[in-house]
């Protein structure tokens, strides 16, 4: 992630810019952690490995998911607020399995468009996941399912 970038009003980062210009700084410190972490005290006659600032970057962009949501600059958008809706309802209801008329009718989310932005916040967490599609009959085709991931308690 180019923190520079991202400290730009388009940017993940411009609601945190003090957040953002420290963030390159703590990922260094990190590196430098796990460096002293694999070598011991003989470090200092190795170089830091790729792998271990790669490492400490994803320490990195957890800081960075994590200072949002305390912040508030991406924890409440609205894409989140729609997401939760939906978790909400499905753990209410204890769904294993639902469609999009399911949503609107239990939750406040007005139209599908409004719900596919949680919907997809939900996937690419692995909350659930685009169910298999049925066969196709005559007449209007079948509503996309979602699964839920059987790993939730609900």
């Amino acid at each position: 992630m180019d923190c520079e970038q991202e400290m730009r009003p388009e940017g993940k980062l411009y609601p945190l810019k003090d957040f953002g210009s420290k963030l390159p700084g703590s990922v260094a410190r990190i590196a430098g952690l796990l460096h002293f972490a694999e070598f011991g005290q003989d470090a200092i006659n190795h170089r830091v490995s790729v792998s271990i600032v790669n490492a400490s970057c994803v320490f990195g962009i957890f800081f960075l998911e994590h200072a949002a949501a305390i912040f508030g600059a991406a924890g409440e958008d609205q894409r989140i607020k729609v997401a939760k809706q939906i978790m909400d309802s499905i753990v209410r209801h204890r769904w294993l399995s639902f469609k999009g008329r399911d949503i609107l009718r239990n939750t406040s989310i007005g139209n599908m468009d409004e719900a596919s932005t949680g919907l997809k916040i939900l996937i690419e967490r692995g909350f659930i996941r685009v169910g298999s599609p049925t066969e196709k009959g005559q007449g209007r085709p079948e509503a996309t399912s979602y699964d839920v991931n059987p790993k939730l308690k609900l």
